[in-house]
C-alpha cells in the first residue's frame, strides 16, 4: 500500500476510525479510574478516620472510662463466677460418679475400697 492509496483508506473510514479511536480512549479512563478511584479515596477515608473519627473516639472513651471499667470489671466477675460455677458442678458429678464407681467395685470383688 502506498501512500496515496493509505491517504485514501484513511479519508474513507475516517469516522470509523474516530469513533474506535474514541471508544479506545473512553475504555482506558473508564479502566484508570475503576483501578484508581478506590485508592485515592481509601486515602481520603484514612485521612478523616485519622483526623476526625480517632479522636472523638479517644476522648469519649476518656470521659466515660469510669463507666466503663465499672463495666468491664462485672464482666469479669461474671465470668469469673460461670467459671467457678461449672468447675463447682463439674466436680461435684465426678465426686458422685466415682463414689457410684467405688460401690461398684467393692461389690464386685467384695472388698471395702
Amino acid at each position: 500500500m502506498d501512500t496515496q492509496q493509505l491517504t485514501k483508506f484513511l479519508d474513507e473510514h475516517k469516522e470509523e476510525i474516530n469513533s474506535a479511536i474514541k471508544a479506545k480512549v473512553i475504555s482506558r479512563l473508564t479502566e484508570q479510574v475503576t483501578w484508581n478511584l478506590p485508592e485515592l479515596i481509601r486515602k481520603d477515608v484514612d485521612e478523616f478516620y485519622a483526623d476526625e473519627i480517632r479522636p472523638a473516639v479517644k476522648q469519649y472513651l476518656q470521659d466515660n472510662k469510669s463507666d466503663l471499667m465499672q463495666v468491664v470489671i462485672k464482666a469479669c466477675v461474671d465470668a469469673s463466677e460461670a467459671v467457678a460455677t461449672a468447675m463447682a458442678e463439674h466436680i461435684k458429678k465426678t465426686m458422685s460418679e466415682e463414689y457410684k464407681a467405688k460401690k461398684v467395685f467393692s461389690a464386685l470383688f467384695n472388698t471395702a475400697y
